[in-house]
């Protein structure tokens, strides 16, 4: 949501991976008919093809001209370095610091109304009437047990990440986002306009 909003205001193009995903495979086109079978098997899809998606998308006049913002990519630094090889250097990198019970919370307790595409936060943005509520479908990368999975590999792979863009002189600024949704925007929004060296 914090991301949205800047990218609306400033008209910058967000590009969610997962999303590029879903919509590649909704739409079969040739790279979503190969996508489809990691995803309908829930395994995890190979580096390659998750190029060929950015490359394709960042690539895109939108992208070029009104500049991108990559939310949850990369996660490792072969990533990061590939990502640098295909032309996609970013100037600006933010690590959104949160306690791990916290992203348990936020990411287990939403839930998606298959009828209108909404997502809604069992807390934060809960679903307007039983009969949505009973509707909604939890997706299965957002039980806990693959939550909590998916951060120790980040956690595992984050010096590397880290040591990565120093090396490369890339500055990195880092967000307290244990705070509330307003607060974090108009953190994000002083960065980028003043970008800082220093933890917020």
């Amino acid at each position: 949501r914090r991301v949205h909003g800047i990218c609306k205001k400033y008209g910058i193009v967000n590009v969610k991976l997962e999303d590029l995903v879903r919509k590649n495979v909704a739409g079969e086109t040739n790279i979503g008919l190969t996508l489809k079978p990691y995803v309908e098997n829930e395994n995890e899809i190979p580096d390659n093809l998750i190029f060929k998606l950015l490359d394709e998308r960042l690539s895109q006049l939108d992208c070029v001209s009104r500049g991108w913002v990559l939310t949850g990519f990369p996660t490792n630094s072969s990533q990061a370095e590939r990502l640098d090889r295909f032309g996609f250097k970013a100037n600006r990198i933010f690590l959104l610091d949160l306690p791990t019970d916290s992203i348990i919370e936020r990411v287990c307790q939403r839930a998606l109304d298959p009828e209108t595409g909404e997502i809604y936060h069992m807390l934060y943005n809960p679903p307007p009437s039983v009969e949505v509520k009973e509707r909604l479908k939890i997706h299965p990368r957002d039980s806990e047990e693959r939550v909590q999975a998916d951060l120790n590999e980040f956690l595992a792979n984050k010096e590397d990440l880290l040591d990565y863009w120093k090396n490369e002189d890339m500055s990195v600024q880092c967000v307290n986002a244990d705070q509330d949704t307003h607060t974090v925007f108009e953190t994000l929004e002083s960065l980028i306009c003043n970008p800082l060296n220093k933890k917020i």
